[in-house]
């Protein structure tokens, strides 16, 4: 029943936008007060207040306009109940950043929490598209900047900030809807996104084969309304550029492992592994533990005696569904009896993470598609040997062919790749990942990326 009255609060607001708002857009959208000349670049980033890899780039934006372009004035979008001195603490400190907070105005949006998938049982591609633009309408009616940069990935924000009269840039972590999920619901396989009672009925696979090809479409119409593209990795541009027509700028997220570099690679615990992810469904934390079960399980006692494999699972827990995720991985945990073997640390402060990375003889991650894998590279980094998904950025971006890690897919596919860290030294590969992180994801190449994207922006304004 909620979701029928969410449907028609959304109609009513598209009806409103198109017949009232656009054609009076200059009177309902007025630009942003500003010094004569001066151009106002705002920030699309409702959940500015987190802390996860998505935030980290938007605080490394604001970091890099402020120290480059000062002339460019600065505005934030974001549902927050924080000061602007708070968000910015807040930031810098979690991410190592220096951020002036007297160079940021805040714009306070709500309704970040109609976004989140957990309020939908179904469709909710469609409803997240719908209340992301009505996110947009309300922070652009506050006032219209001469730049939209939207750095969360908000689709349907794209052509109400181009109805309003703004140019508008968006910085991809992930396509919102790919040929990647078509596929694994035509070929009918289970996974957090595609439960089985959908991949078990040809008829329910039919449907939501054409219920993507649906939000493919409202995708493709979105991205008709971007001027200016960036995407952080080789895979999410051939994604965008095949949904959009439009090739992104490759820019890759900036990558502080400075002091990663400088953890020795002697002196590990023997047969750690460690997995840093936020405990969501789509980290795949449960593959990780059957497949560290199936490992050891394979192993002799004298192996076992000699490696001491143990498996550490470090990550954050935002929310209730978090939660879930967490409680599951520990019920599995006692299911599969390797209690003693496998800890949790949820929530960890950053030096904990650090000192885990440091001690660690290698790092397990499993998210299929990963569009980038900030973590995968502070592994590496940090000198762990990096077992990683063979799809998304880590394949096609990190690894790749390099040879400074190893890609797995199956249960099967990461024991092995596990017990080949406790057999084999491989210390050649650990050393060879850290040299390939430091060498391919440089400061200077975010600083150039989003610098140059940056100003196409702003020319696109002048015209």
């Amino acid at each position: 029943m909620s979701q029928i009255r969410t449907l028609i609060c959304l109609f009513f607001f598209y009806l409103r936008l198109l017949v009232i708002d656009v054609p009076f857009r200059r009177f309902v959208f007025k630009p942003i007060p500003r010094e004569s000349g001066e151009r106002v670049i705002g920030l699309f980033h409702p959940n500015a207040a987190d802390g996860g890899g998505g935030e980290r780039v938007l605080w490394t934006i604001v970091q890099y306009l402020q120290r480059y372009r000062p002339q460019f004035s600065l505005v934030l979008y974001a549902d927050t109940d924080c000061s602007v001195e708070t968000l910015t603490s807040d930031a810098s400190a979690h991410f190592g950043l220096s951020i002036n907070a007297s160079a940021l105005r805040l714009v306070r949006i709500t309704g970040l929490d109609a976004l989140r998938p957990s309020r939908y049982r179904i469709f909710t591609l469609l409803f997240q598209l719908a209340v992301g633009g009505a996110l947009a309408r309300q922070a652009l009616a506050s006032g219209r900047p001469d730049v939209f940069l939207d750095t969360h990935g908000i689709p349907m924000a794209y052509p109400v900030a181009k109805m309003a009269g703004s140019r508008v840039g968006t910085y991809t972590h992930h396509p919102f809807v790919s040929s990647d999920m078509i596929w694994l619901v035509e070929s009918r396989v289970s996974q957090f996104n595609n439960s089985k009672v959908i991949s078990k009925s040809a008829v329910l696979t039919r449907v939501k084969v054409f219920y993507y090809k649906l939000v493919t479409t409202a995708y493709r119409f979105c991205g008709g309304a971007v001027d200016v593209s960036m995407a952080n990795s080789q895979w999410t541009r051939a994604h965008v550029k095949a949904a959009w027509g439009l090739d992104p700028t490759v820019v890759y997220p900036l990558c502080t492992i400075d002091d990663l570099l400088d953890m020795p690679l002697e002196g590990r615990v023997s047969g750690q592994i460690v997995s840093v992810g936020q405990f969501r469904q789509e980290k795949n934390h449960e593959l990780i533990v059957r497949a560290f079960a199936s490992a050891v399980n394979g192993m002799t006692k004298a192996d076992l005696a000699r490696t001491s494999p143990s498996l550490v699972l470090v990550g954050s827990v935002r929310n209730d569904g978090d939660k879930a995720v967490l409680d599951s991985v520990n019920q599995l945990i006692t299911d599969l009896k390797i209690e003693t073997m496998v800890s949790i640390e949820a929530n960890a402060p950053y030096p904990r993470v650090l000192a885990l990375l440091a001690s660690s003889q290698a790092a397990v991650h499993a998210m299929r598609d990963e569009h980038f894998g900030l973590v995968v590279i502070e592994a590496m980094a940090a000198g762990c040997l990096m077992i990683a998904h063979n799809s998304g950025g880590p394949r096609e971006d990190i690894i790749a062919d390099s040879g400074a890690g190893l890609l797995a897919e199956t249960e099967a596919e990461y024991a092995a790749a596990m017990r080949q860290v406790w057999t084999d030294r491989l210390d050649g590969m650990r050393a060879q990942g850290r040299v390939r992180v430091q060498t391919v994801f440089t400061a200077e190449l975010f600083k150039t990326g989003l610098l140059g994207a940056v100003d196409d922006m702003v020319r696109v304004c002048q015209r």
